[in-house]
């Protein structure tokens, strides 16, 4: 990743010099915009032309670039979901010997479930009933995503702009991110985010329609159930920013007290009914959330750095406990003033390599005039109101500001509109300056494309990278179990290097434990182990130790 983002610092000024010197940037820009123009005359088709790019374009690169396997804890997370609502269930009854199968990011008991919220496991459910694989939903979901990007952006900014926003996105986050090759989510999150704030310009015309009140209040439900406190957050702030500007007015703005507003209520009223069904099929309660329970149980660090760390949890097993002690560390860390800016710092460099990153830097040149535009003002002050609700976060990963890219791309592509309308530059430097961004996104393309499949450093996610190539050691194995044609239970031990922070966790089984194929079962002591074996003496039973390579599989003696 470090590599492929210093090729594009490198690029982006050599693209720049190229045009400067060498081409006719000003007949390029014209038939660039003429083409745009008619874009912008047909918004409809221009959101729905974003989804087919994308789908097309992801497509297209399956031959040699497939659908990805799961790696990361929360992956595994998301898959049982979605297996659990495949089966038509909300929750799976608790294992008559769920201790062997606890693992990270699920909850046991009171029932065996993903501990998300559930919108990413509806949306990889969803996947498997129509493409018969999760990552169907993960490729339709982005490419919705990037088309929802495109509408958002044609409430706040002119056509042609919007639909270059949305082309940006299809390229940067449906091909390339993790977002759209991996389980992980983002754009799910990022959907609700964008319903809400595309929603708003619309809703405050004065013959606004009542479908961008039901649009509203979706994005608002869309967000309480992918990342609720980003999604609280993001509404709080566009309700302080409305209420800064409100007051600063001295005109109400239209319809801010019409009955199209029961819409909004009616619809959320409806959603929140069933976030409360679903939570009391799950954890027993209407308001207590999975995410909750597992924190009760498992946590010694918490997502806010104002919980303190609670380092007395006791684990049945000591890698579930290694995991936990160096989350325990880290917040502790996070908690002294040279942490918190430590991790204050991690948390905007990730932001900006994943949604700016070298190229979409260069319009930030025109920062300081875009912010100052009135038409933007309103999202800037919710950019401004919801930053220190950020910052409190114990952790950080770019899909946790999903809800946010919309303002995002509105003050990039607001930057880049000043550009290429500067008056402090010469004619030929601001078209220059303007062609470079999607010249070097071609290019970035192309050389992403030959150098498939890309790589992962460590589990750092970014932009022009993925989910590393090939199938895992576990699919291996599962493969080469399954094609014994009989059934199998895997004792899984680990070395005493092993770090489960860094390495794939093998203890993962599907919502119907008692019905797949292959079981893997975390090894407790040879009492224990022997009445899981009794229990599933129809299988063939197997010992594999974790840090060894290769992998060490033997018979269970």
């Amino acid at each position: 990743m470090k590599q492929l983002l210093l090729l594009e610092t490198v690029l982006t000024g050599l693209v720049f010099v190229s045009l400067l010197l060498f081409v006719n940037c000003k007949s390029i820009t014209a038939r660039l915009e003429s083409a745009l123009s008619r874009v912008e005359k047909k918004p409809l088709l221009a959101v729905l032309g974003i989804i087919v790019i994308a789908i097309a374009l992801r497509a297209a690169c399956l031959g040699f670039f497939p659908a990805p396997q799961p790696r990361i804890h929360d992956e595994f997370s998301y898959l049982l979901a979605a297996d659990t609502f495949v089966h038509d269930r909300v929750s799976n009854p608790t294992h008559p010997f769920w201790q062997f199968f606890e693992s990270f990011h699920i909850n046991q008991v009171p029932t065996y479930v993903s501990m998300y919220p559930p919108a990413q496991g509806l949306v990889l459910a969803a996947g498997r009933l129509m493409g018969g694989n999760a990552w169907t939903g993960v490729l339709i979901s982005t490419a919705i995503m990037c088309a929802a990007l495109c509408w958002m952006l044609q409430g706040w900014l002119p056509g042609r702009w919007a639909f270059i926003g949305g082309l940006i996105a299809v390229v940067r986050i449906a091909l390339f991110s993790y977002w759209g090759n991996s389980y992980w989510g983002g754009s799910v999150a990022a959907i609700g985010g964008l319903l809400v704030l595309g929603a708003l310009p619309r809703m405050l015309k004065r013959d606004a329609s009542v479908i961008y009140f039901l649009v509203f209040g979706l994005g608002i439900l869309i967000l309480a159930n992918s990342r609720p406190y980003e999604g609280l957050l993001l509404c709080v702030a566009m309700a302080l920013a409305a209420l800064t500007m409100f007051l600063r007015s001295k005109q109400r703005p239209a319809n801010l007290l019409t009955v199209k507003w029961l819409a909004v209520v009616l619809t959320l009223f409806a959603g929140f009914a069933a976030m409360g069904f679903y939570n009391s099929r799950v954890t027993g309660h209407l308001i207590l959330m999975p995410y909750k329970v597992h924190e009760q149980q498992y946590a010694m660090a918490h997502a806010f750095l104002w919980q303190r760390p609670t380092p007395d949890v006791e684990y049945r097993h000591e890698v579930m406990k290694k995991f936990w002690r160096e989350y325990y560390d880290a917040a502790v860390r996070a908690r002294s003033v040279r942490g918190f800016f430590a991790l204050t710092a991690e948390k905007l460099s990730k932001t900006f390599l994943f949604f700016i990153g070298p190229i979409l830097a260069l319009p930030l040149i025109a920062f300081p005039r875009a912010i100052r535009d009135r038409r933007i003002r309103f999202l800037m002050l919710t950019a401004l109101f919801a930053v220190p609700g950020l910052l409190v976060e114990t952790w950080f990963h770019s899909h946790y500001a999903a809800p946010f890219i919309g303002i995002v791309y509105v003050l990039l592509l607001q930057c880049l509109r000043h550009v290429r309308f500067s008056r402090a530059l010469t004619p030929r430097r601001r078209y220059a300056a303007f062609l470079t961004v999607p010249a070097v996104i071609v290019l970035m393309t192309v050389i992403a494309v030959i150098t498939f499949p890309p790589k992962v450093q460590g589990r750092d996610f970014g932009i022009w990278c993925c989910n590393p190539d090939g199938p895992t050691d576990r699919t291996w194995l599962i493969s080469r179990l399954q094609t014994q044609g009989e059934r199998h239970l895997v004792f899984v031990e680990y070395t005493p290097e092993h770090n489960a922070n860094e390495e794939d966790e093998w203890v993962y089984n599907a919502a119907d434990i008692d019905g797949s194929p292959v079981v893997f079962a975390r090894s407790m002591d040879a009492a224990r182990n022997t009445q899981l074996a009794q229990y599933f003496s129809d299988r063939q039973v197997w010992r594999l130790v974790v840090g060894h390579r290769p992998l060490k599989l033997e018979r269970y003696k």
